[in-house]
């Protein structure tokens, strides 16, 4: 038996409102809700250490208590000196345990700086057009690297980012590129 009241409808002891304007009805929950049922929530999950949490800087390279061992593959010479750069200069160390792991990851402001540095080398440009050009297309690469959205990157996907970043350049020929605007096209 069906009875409508108002704007109320009721069947079988279960009540509907029925509205026309629907924005009235946006703060319903239907999931338990921590402060009013605190027994149907899962208790959170207890904190991991990530793998840069406490990591090593690029600051702390030489000091006693930190000294940063480039992995053999980049400690020579005539190796990826890119690489060895970003290992160096750019990137942060992963902790175990208060020791240094020998992982390293590239955090978004040292991509950041490796790209005003690269973009400076190869389109010429510095300022405020070399940095609105890093931060834009960084913004669209970022997540392409950092799928996970942690905030960094390990450093061996430096270079296929860069490379990306600079576009057709090709960063371990010296390769330097001018665009339209760059170049006087007047005759």
């Amino acid at each position: 038996m069906k009875q409508v009241i108002g704007e109320v409808e009721m069947n079988n002891k279960l009540q509907v409102q029925l509205e026309d304007d629907v924005e009235d009805n946006l703060n319903v929950q239907y999931r338990p809700n921590a402060l009013q049922q605190p027994w149907s929530v899962k208790p959170a999950a207890p904190h991991v250490n990530g793998k840069i949490e406490n990591a090593y800087e690029v600051g702390e390279h030489g000091t006693p208590e930190y000294a940063r061992i480039t992995p053999d593959n980049f400690a020579n010479t005539d190796d990826d000196l890119f690489m060895r750069s970003l290992i160096n200069t750019y990137s942060v160390e992963g902790n175990n345990d208060n020791e240094p792991n020998a992982k390293f990851y590239l955090r978004r402001d040292g991509a950041f700086k490796v790209g005003q540095e690269i973009v400076g080398t190869h389109f010429g440009w510095t300022g405020e057009k070399r940095d609105q050009y890093v931060t834009s297309r960084l913004s669209e690469l970022w997540g392409n690297y950092d799928v996970n959205g942690e905030g960094f990157i390990e450093v061996a996907r430096g270079p296929p980012l860069f490379r990306t970043l600079l576009g057709e350049v090709e960063i371990s020929n010296k390769l330097q590129m001018q665009t339209g605007e760059d170049m006087n096209l007047d005759p």
